[in-house]
């Protein structure tokens, strides 16, 4: 997933193009590829947005998840796994998805 500052940077290069800048230009300035560029004036997807779809978890619940993980093992009680796939499981039923999670 590009960084937040590589995002902010495709912004800038879109709207100099937009402002009349060329690809060639835009992309030089703030250092983005061409075809990156490109790909976003296009609206193409990045390959992460396509890849997002298909997660079982969004990366919001993912991100929650592994924060309750770290915070559990920070002050010493890490959850097993089956713990982990249980609270996993839970947020799959509360998206609707009938989904299994890794081996059943």
């Amino acid at each position: 997933m590009p960084t937040l500052s590589a995002q902010l940077r495709c912004a800038a290069a879109i709207n100099d193009v937009l402002d009349g800048a060329s690809l060639r230009q835009a992309s030089k300035k703030h250092l983005i590829s061409r075809h990156y560029l490109t790909d976003r004036i296009l609206g193409r997807r990045t390959r992460d947005d396509y890849l997002e779809e298909r997660q079982k978890l969004s990366k919001y619940q993912e991100k929650e998840l592994a924060d309750w993980a770290v915070t559990l093992s920070r002050i010493g009680h890490a959850p097993p796994l089956y713990r982990f796939r249980d609270i996993a499981r839970r947020l799959l039923a509360h998206n609707h998805r009938p989904d299994t999670l890794g081996p059943v």
